[in-house]
């Protein structure tokens, strides 16, 4: 790994000075109250959480990639089309991969996708990004704008240019109907398709069809990806059923898993739909064939 930590860096984005990775470490040790050679074990060499620090330092985030042999994320085909991704690096090593032009590199020499992709899954790696991008074009044309998650979906973190766009929190749980109303104002059909490479969101457009890839299959497993959509989905399902008991959800949930159900080949048994047990449904059953035979 000998000065793996410049080498990396050059690769990634420019030559570094060892002065600003040795002040990283240095900064690093103090928050830690770690001796400095945990992240600088050897002259001209460095840890994986010094270039990560560094990295950060200038608005880039290292985002998992790759854990225990298990991909993480869209596929690095799929995530080379951002224009916020800088390149992967494997933590143990500071091997660094950048798309160039036409093809993957190495700090060396080009690399095959397939080569790569089986180096970041075997290893713990992460993958660089700006953490800026998503929001540039707001500060370039100097508009507000808010940002809502999915754990709080009455929760805005509104951003104003006067403020230098700071966060401001604002709670809207007791506004529920004006929410809703608003949302269902500006409300439009998603259709989600699926192949046998990837999963695509379909919108109407003025145009057309507007189609993103949500999910891609090029490092994962099929299987994988779709049991990740589908658990997405069902949450999701759920989650606006119990929050919108008007809309008799649980009956279009219910037919949808029948069809899916029947598409599979699986059985229907009437007992499984019912809160009796198969004694008291047995007794039923006698009960009412004793008074067929009363008639």
């Amino acid at each position: 790994m000998s000065r793996g930590g410049l080498v990396t860096l050059k690769h990634l984005l420019y030559d570094v000075n060892p002065t600003e990775l040795y002040n990283v470490a240095a900064r690093l040790a103090q928050e830690t109250e770690n001796n400095v050679d945990v992240y600088c074990p050897e002259k001209g060499q460095w840890s994986f959480e010094v270039v990560e620090r560094f990295l950060f330092d200038r608005g880039m985030k290292c985002t998992v990639a790759s854990v225990s042999n298990g991909w993480k994320l869209d596929s690095p085909t799929f995530l080379k089309q951002n224009p916020g991704m800088v390149g992967f690096i494997i933590k143990e090593t500071l091997e660094s991969f950048v798309w160039s032009v036409t093809t993957w590199t190495t700090a060396h020499t080009p690399i095959e996708l397939t080569e790569m992709s089986r180096k970041l899954k075997e290893n713990d790696s992460v993958v660089v990004h700006k953490m800026w991008m998503p929001l540039q074009s707001f500060f370039v044309k100097n508009v507000p704008f808010h940002i809502m998650t999915d754990k709080e979906p009455y929760v805005r973190h509104e951003c104003q240019p006067s403020s230098c766009w700071n966060p401001q929190k604002i709670q809207y749980t007791n506004h529920r109907s004006a929410v809703k109303k608003y949302m269902c104002a500006h409300k439009r059909s998603h259709i989600m398709m699926s192949n046998n490479k990837e999963i695509v969101l379909c919108q109407p457009d003025e145009t057309g069809w507007k189609t993103n890839t949500i999910l891609n299959y090029e490092v994962r497993p099929q299987e994988e990806i779709a049991q990740q959509a589908a658990e997405a989905l069902v949450e999701k399902v759920v989650r606006r059923i119990e929050q919108h008991p008007e809309t008799n959800g649980w009956t279009v949930l219910a037919h949808a898993m029948f069809c899916a159900n029947q598409y599979l080949g699986g059985s229907i048994r009437l007992h499984e739909f019912s809160s009796l047990t198969e004694e008291e449904l047995k007794t039923l059953k006698d009960y009412e064939e004793g008074m067929r035979q009363s008639k």
